[in-house]
């Protein structure tokens, strides 16, 4: 199944309000869409504090996720990559 990146933007909240926004994603995911897998996320906030997320989701399509993404609101989608491959430092050679 492909995996994809998905770049979020996020209402404005603070770092409690977020926590209880992946509970609620985790518990969508586990309710109705147990076809996405939902791998991690790295959150980051720009300069004027907007806060973004970058996720790696496990899904049969950009679509599925978008879906997901609807119920769960409070945020956008910026862009879906779909991932080609993963490359870590540790794997290459010195």
């Amino acid at each position: 199944m492909p995996k994809f990146l998905v770049e979020r933007v996020w209402d404005q909240m603070d770092e409690a309000e977020l926590a209880k926004m992946a509970v609620l994603s985790k518990r969508i995911i586990d309710d109705s869409f147990s076809d996405l897998t939902w791998e991690r996320s790295q959150v980051a906030v720009d300069d004027d504090g907007v806060i973004r997320t970058f996720c790696v989701y496990v899904a049969p399509g950009k679509d599925r996720v978008r879906e997901h993404s609807a119920v769960l609101g409070c945020h956008r989608i910026d862009n879906i990559y779909e991932i080609a491959g993963d490359i870590d430092p540790a794997d290459l050679p010195s």
